[in-house]
C-alpha cells in the first residue's frame, strides 16, 4: 500500500519548491549585503594604467568606445590605450586607428598573431595586448562599449594592496518596450550574482565588458586562466586569482558601470548567453552546486504554475511560489541597484521576478547546445581547440 498519493507527492514537491526557492534567494541576498557594507578603498596612488579592448568585426562601433575611452578625466599621461585586432575581416583596425589621430592619449592598434591549436581566440588577443602594454593596473572593456568619463577612476579606486582584480557592470542602452526591460533587467541578475559572490569572498562570474586586474596578478598565474577554454576570458579569470590570495572585489558608483551600445537581437543574445554558461562547468564546485540549486528552484516554480493549472494544487500556491522570492530578493535588489546608481522601478522589480523562473530554465537548456556562434567563429563551449570561421 503507498505511503503517499500522487497528489500528495505533488504537494511535498511544491512546498519543497517554496522551502529551496527561500534558501536560494536567502543565499544571493545576504551575499549582496555583505557585498554592500565592502568599503571602496579610494586611494590617492595614480597608477599607471593600460586599457585594453580586443575587437573583431566591429567596423561600426569601435570609433564611440575609443572615443569614449580616450575623453578620460584620468591623467593622460597615467594610461594608454591598446586595440588588439583579432583577425577581423572588415576595417576595424582603420576605424581604430582614425579614433586616436586628434587625442593626447597614446593609442595603439595591433593584429594578433595567429592563434595556436588549444587556445580560445579572444584569450589569444588579450594575451597579445598585455604582453605590448606597460600598465601597472590592466582594464578591459569591448568594442561595442561606451564608458563614462570616470571610469578607470572608479575602478582604480577600488584597489588597495591586497586587491588583485576589480570587475563592474555592463548595462544594455536603456529601451522602450517590455523587451528592452528584459534585457536590462537580465543584465542585473547576472551582475546582482556577481556581487553577491564577491560579497561571499568567492566571484563566481564577471563581464570581460567592465573587469580590470594587476599586472602583478597576472603575471603570478603565467598568463590567462584557462587558455584551452574558449570562455571564461572573465569569470575563470578572476576565479584564479582570488584562489592565488588576491581579494576580488565588484565595483559600487554610477562611474564605474559601463553601458553596451550594441542593440542585440534573438540570435545575438543567445549566443552570449551560451557563451556565458559555457564557462560555469569550470566554476568552484560551490557555486556550480549554488547556480544548479537556483535553476531547480526554478523549474519547482514553474511545476507549481503547471500544476495548479491543472487543477491539481490551489491557487494559491503561484502568488505564494512568487512571492518568497520577491520579500526575500526586493530590500537585495533594491540596494544593488542603488549601489550602482541605477533606477529599478517597483513594476521592473515585479516583471524580473515573474519571469526569472523561466529565464534560469532557457538559460540552463541554452547550456547544452553543441556549439555556438560569436563573432564570426563556431566553437564548442568545452574547448577552444574546435574554432571554425562562420
Amino acid at each position: 500500500m503507498a505511503i503517499f498519493s500522487p497528489f500528495d507527492l505533488i504537494l511535498i514537491v511544491v512546498f519543497g519548491g517554496l522551502v529551496l526557492t527561500a534558501g536560494t534567494s536567502a543565499l544571493w541576498a545576504l551575499g549582496i549585503a555583505r557585498w554592500a557594507r565592502q568599503r571602496v578603498p579610494g586611494g590617492r596612488d595614480v597608477p599607471r594604467v593600460s586599457v585594453i579592448v580586443a575587437a573583431r568585426n566591429e567596423e561600426d562601433l569601435i570609433s564611440g568606445c575609443l572615443d569614449s575611452l580616450l575623453a578620460q578625466d584620468y591623467p593622460a599621461e597615467r594610461f594608454e590605450v591598446v586595440v588588439v585586432d583579432d583577425h577581423s575581416t572588415d576595417a576595424t583596425s582603420d576605424a581604430a586607428a582614425r579614433a586616436g589621430t586628434s587625442q593626447p592619449v597614446p593609442l595603439r592598434v595591433l593584429r594578433a598573431p595567429d592563434c595556436p591549436h588549444g587556445v580560445g581566440p579572444k584569450k589569444n588577443a588579450l594575451a597579445f595586448g598585455i604582453e605590448h602594454s606597460a600598465g601597472d593596473v590592466l582594464l578591459f572593456t569591448d568594442a561595442d562599449c561606451r564608458v563614462p568619463r570616470g571610469w578607470i577612476g572608479a575602478m582604480v579606486a577600488h584597489y588597495d594592496d591586497r586587491t588583485g582584480a576589480v570587475t563592474g557592470a555592463v548595462f544594455p542602452a536603456r529601451q522602450a518596450g517590455v523587451g528592452g526591460s528584459l534585457l536590462w533587467l537580465e543584465r542585473l541578475l547576472i551582475h546582482y550574482a556577481a556581487a553577491a559572490a564577491v560579497g561571499w569572498g568567492s566571484p563566481a562570474s564577471a563581464s570581460g565588458g567592465n573587469l580590470s586586474y594587476r599586472r602583478a596578478a597576472y603575471n603570478q598565474l603565467g598568463g590567462i586562466a584557462r587558455s584551452d577554454v574558449s570562455s571564461g576570458d572573465d569569470d575563470l579569470m578572476v576565479q584564479a586569482i582570488a584562489r592565488a590570495g588576491w581579494r576580488v572585489r565588484f565595483a559600487s558608483g554610477g562611474d564605474s558601470v559601463v553601458t553596451e551600445a550594441r542593440t542585440p537581437n534573438a540570435a545575438h543574445r543567445f549566443s552570449a548567453a551560451v557563451r556565458h554558461q559555457s564557462a560555469a562547468a569550470y566554476y568552484p564546485w560551490h557555486w556550480r552546486a549554488a547556480f544548479a540549486l537556483s535553476i531547480a528552484s526554478s523549474a519547482l516554480t514553474v511545476f507549481t504554475v503547471v500544476a495548479a493549472v491543472l487543477g491539481l494544487v490551489a491557487w494559491w500556491f503561484v502568488p505564494a511560489a512568487f512571492g518568497v522570492r520577491m520579500l526575500i530578493e526586493a530590500p537585495a535588489a533594491g540596494l544593488f541597484a542603488r549601489k550602482l546608481s541605477a533606477r529599478l522601478t517597483a513594476a521592473r522589480f515585479f516583471l524580473g521576478e515573474i519571469l526569472l523562473p523561466f529565464y534560469l530554465l532557457l538559460r540552463a537548456v541554452a547550456a547544452m547546445v553543441p556549439r555556438y556562434s560569436w563573432h564570426g567563429r563556431f566553437h564548442q563551449p568545452s574547448t577552444a581547440g574546435a574554432v571554425s570561421e562562420a
